[in-house]
């Protein structure tokens, strides 16, 4: 009977920070293939839209595609890359909170990667198309970006660009900073628990005096 209940055994699993780390590294490198294979579709769909193209309007469908590719391979980059730092982090106390500023860093990467790499892209599309984002970006994708203008214009080619440019860049620096708050205040909680798990353990004269 005990052999079946896996949850107590799991959430002592849980509670090791070297099987914590392993276990969220594994799943960005699931999170990963995701991306890889949902990308897929918007790839293959764009490809058919491509082949509707008149031949003025190619190079942009060509172009979306390219950037397309960079954006997915941007964001699988990011999510291995944290992964491994992740993973570094070895065994010790505290594992959530020493990953936590990498996961907020890796958020922002994510997001800047992609939508930066796909505001560009889209925005060619719309200028060589004369064609609206929504005819390639499905509506989780348009989700993902600032709104803006749908009408196929040269001017709404530039504000898709410029607004998934600067909402990348802005959404990197919070993140980073959010990072960086996560990470002091981490360090010193982490050092005042150290502190005060050596007071009490400590001969009594030396915790009072200090000798």
């Amino acid at each position: 009977m005990n052999k079946l209940l896996f949850i107590r055994p799991l959430l002592a699993l849980l509670a090791r920070g070297d099987f914590f780390v392993r276990a969220l590294a594994m799943t960005l490198r699931v999170v990963a293939a995701l991306i890889v294979l949902f990308s897929l579709t918007t790839f293959f769909h764009a490809g058919r839209l491509l082949f509707s193209l008149p031949v003025h309007a190619i190079l942009g469908g060509v172009f979306f595609e390219i950037f397309l590719v960079l954006a997915v391979y941007a964001a699988v980059h990011v999510l291995l890359i944290r992964a491994r730092d992740i993973e570094s982090l070895g065994d010790g106390g505290h594992a959530a909170l020493r990953a936590a500023p990498l996961l907020a860093r890796l958020g922002g990467e994510l997001y800047a990667t992609f939508v930066g790499l796909m505001a560009i892209g889209g925005g060619i599309f719309v200028w060589f198309t004369g064609m609206n984002q929504g005819k390639v970006l499905d509506p989780f994708l348009r989700s993902l970006f600032p709104s803006v203008r749908d009408n196929p214009t040269f001017m709404s080619g530039i504000e898709f660009m410029l607004s998934g440019l600067l909402i990348s860049l802005a959404v990197l620096v919070v993140t980073y900073l959010l990072a960086d708050v996560i990470e002091v205040w981490s360090k010193r909680s982490i050092d005042a628990t150290q502190s005060a798990s050596g007071l009490r353990s400590g001969d009594p004269l030396k915790s009072r005096f200090g000798s």
